[in-house]
């Protein structure tokens, strides 16, 4: 499980409604915690639109909490 810690996105052109769209996504690089992104959403003639590059952390013990924390609130099955 990984937080956010900085994303930049850069948006290229308009993205049109209603048309099948291409994502792609990968990890570029990890160092410790951090784990380093890059994305980009094509449109269908495979001109990028959009852009993204992230900086991750791992965070698990984070979402352990979470998880009891919500689990909590749920009824018994």
């Amino acid at each position: 499980m990984v937080l956010a810690a900085n994303l930049n996105v850069d948006f290229r052109r308009p993205v049109p409604l209603g048309v099948p769209l291409k994502i792609t996504a990968n990890v570029v690089d990890k160092s410790g915690r951090k784990v380093y992104t890059r994305a980009e959403l094509l449109l269908p003639d495979g001109q990028v639109a959009v852009k993204a590059n992230g900086i991750f952390v791992e965070a698990p013990h984070l979402f352990t909490r979470v998880e009891n924390h919500f689990t909590n609130l749920l009824p018994d099955a």
